[in-house]
């Protein structure tokens, strides 16, 4: 993600939650149907978890900023592991007007390993890597209602995985322009 801006001194905030969702497993069916999958109800699902949030300005023109959250998932069901998501994930971002109109932001993302459930072999669990991925964003305000921003996402090119056989994208560039009115 990429912070957003913000005016005010400083923020925090810190939200909780629990639930209990219906559990889906995919299954593979074998030939002579061949690779068709379908997604299946395997029980319940516990979510326990929480997000805390912080940002202030250390000066006038930089503003620090952060989120931690936590997740636990449990499933109540023999053999079924809850995937795709990391326990720990961590980010933070600084906001530095050099001049009036333009922001620079760089910012960090760390998410703990997560459990993955292999593509071919359902049955079949293995933790992914922890990762680490930077960015930096430059923000300038054309107009009072025009914006135009530009960066680089996975600054360092990291190679990571977040969902079995599935690499995430590698360093990409974006450029946007934003209209209000």
């Amino acid at each position: 993600g990429t912070p957003s801006s913000h005016n005010d001194k400083s923020n925090a905030r810190c939200d909780s939650n629990t639930s209990t969702p219906i559990t889906f497993n995919t299954v593979i069916f074998p030939a002579p149907i061949g690779a068709t999958t379908q997604a299946q109800n395997v029980g319940n699902e516990v979510h326990k978890g929480f997000e805390i949030e912080a940002s202030g300005h250390l000066l006038d023109n930089l503003l620090l900023g952060g989120n931690y959250t936590y997740l636990d998932r449990n499933i109540y069901t023999a053999g079924v592991i809850a995937t795709d998501t990391p326990k720990h994930k961590l980010f933070v971002y600084a906001t530095w007007t050099p001049v009036p109109g333009l922001e620079i932001v760089p910012s960090v993302e760390y998410d703990s390993k997560r459990w993955l459930q292999n593509a071919f072999i359902t049955t079949t669990y293995y933790r992914g890597g922890d990762f680490v991925l930077a960015g930096l964003k430059a923000s300038y305000q054309v107009l009072e209602n025009l914006q135009v921003d530009a960066g680089i996402r996975n600054l360092f090119d990291a190679n990571y995985e977040i969902e079995d056989g599935y690499h995430a994208a590698g360093r990409s560039f974006f450029a946007d322009a934003r209209v209000s009115f």
